[in-house]
């Protein structure tokens, strides 16, 4: 049996009211959901409070208070839509990673797995629990913990300049498309942060640069894998992957950025990129950086071609 976990944003809730609820689009959710379930796969939700609140809507109080406001509204929106998915004929539970009262169970792995195995739809309402986290963050984090094979993603996106990001993958669920995720997260957050701060002539940040966020996210990952694993076996491969990543982003990137600025001083000599030019440049730099000692594959010269960061300024 298949296992996803859906993130709704509070916004997407609200339908053209753009705050609070509208019944008839989250009954139109449901009735979606209702679908997926009927259909034997298990569905955790996560949703976003932005319908209410968000961390930043304040800026006259303390951000963690306001954060923690945020988190509530969360519960708000879980509670709300679990019972309109009980309307529509679903089981339903909802858990927080704190305790509200009777209105709501404490999160742990066993009982959302519980749950599950009841055939409910499991609500992750109050995001991390700690402020400075997004319910996305919380919906990665919920993801891992219970071994979900996807995650999916209904978020209000008008595609203008100070919109939310966000993220378009083909994600299996696999420790690699975690790291994948988290990676483009800090893509999006860079994003996010860059556009409500610097007005749009100012809005776009250097390849190098946007690498700072995500490999930060990489690197708190690693961490929180390394913590809370026993495995001998998991360790080392975690260990391994963090040694490669470290090789991929400081050594690789900065020929990457190399061959970019001999790419610009061909062009602006007058050069015509040819992909035979384009080739034995990249593949004289790899020999450069890796050294005689490193087997050269044949192929490795047309590497370049697959970057899409080496097209952006053409």
């Amino acid at each position: 049996m298949s296992r996803i976990l859906l993130k709704l944003s509070g916004e997407a809730l609200a339908g053209d009211k753009h705050h609070g609820f509208d019944e008839a689009t989250v009954i139109e959710v449901a009735k979606q959901v209702k679908q997926i379930v009927d259909n034997g796969t298990q569905v955790g939700i996560v949703i976003g409070g932005g319908n209410f609140w968000r961390g930043r809507t304040s800026e006259t109080i303390d951000r963690t208070k306001a954060d923690q406001i945020g988190m509530l509204a969360t519960v708000m929106n879980c509670i709300y839509v679990s019972e309109i998915f009980r309307y529509v004929g679903m089981k339903t539970a909802v858990l927080t990673p704190f305790e509200c009262g009777n209105m709501t169970k404490l999160f742990s792995k066993d009982r959302a797995n519980k749950y599950f195995a009841h055939d409910m739809v499991v609500f992750f309402a109050g995001g991390t629990g700690h402020p400075y986290f997004s319910t996305d963050t919380a919906t990665v984090l919920r993801a891992i913990e219970i071994e979900a094979d996807g995650i999916y993603l209904a978020k209000a996106i008008d595609g203008v300049y100070d919109s939310d990001p966000y993220i378009l993958m083909n994600f299996k669920g696999t420790l690699k498309d975690i790291f994948t995720l988290v990676h483009e997260g800090g893509h999006s957050m860079h994003s996010r942060y860059t556009r409500k701060t610097q007005p749009y002539i100012y809005g776009e940040h250097s390849i190098f640069t946007a690498e700072v966020a995500s490999t930060v996210n990489e690197t708190l990952l690693i961490h929180y894998l390394l913590k809370n694993t026993d495995s001998p076996e998991m360790r080392k491969y975690l260990i391994n992957f963090y040694i490669d990543e470290f090789k991929s982003t400081l050594f690789r990137q900065t020929m990457f950025a190399e061959f970019e600025w001999k790419a610009h001083q061909m062009a602006e000599a007058g050069e015509p990129l040819t992909a035979e030019l384009l080739d034995s440049t990249y593949e004289k730099l790899n020999q450069e950086y890796f050294g005689p000692d490193m087997d050269s594959d044949e192929f490795i010269q047309y590497e370049w071609s697959r970057i899409p960061h080496f097209f952006r300024s053409f």
